[in-house]
């Protein structure tokens, strides 16, 4: 029985393991690899070291800012869109970037699919 109950808790726990965590779920902030493709958030915060901060900064990722999810297959880099350019993250980078999803917004799809 308790060899079951290990199996059990083991597979819930890998089951689980790929989906990304709420952060500061009263805030409505969610991680940015939660987004999924089409989906707009704002930029609230960043947490990571001087470097990786001073890096996104540099990018556009400064509070405030509108990003664009434009690729997430759920594992991976992702591609996001920041003041209108294209830039790669790597899956745990985005994750330590907090934004607050928007759901006024065009679907992004749309624009791409207007662009080809």
């Amino acid at each position: 029985m308790n060899e079951e109950y290990g199996r059990l808790k083991i597979s819930k726990l890998l089951a689980t393991r790929d989906t990304p965590p709420v952060v500061a779920e009263e805030e409505g902030l969610i991680r940015l690899n939660a987004l999924r493709p089409g989906d707009v958030g704002i930029l609230h915060d960043l947490t990571g070291g001087r470097g990786f901060m001073c890096r996104l900064a540099a990018l556009g990722f400064t509070p405030g800012a509108e990003v664009r999810m434009i690729q997430n297959f759920g594992h991976g880099p992702l591609i996001v869109s920041v003041h209108d350019t294209r830039i790669a993250l790597g899956r745990g980078e985005a994750g330590k970037v907090r934004v607050k999803r928007m759901t006024n917004y065009p679907m992004v799809n749309d624009q791409l699919s207007n662009d080809q």
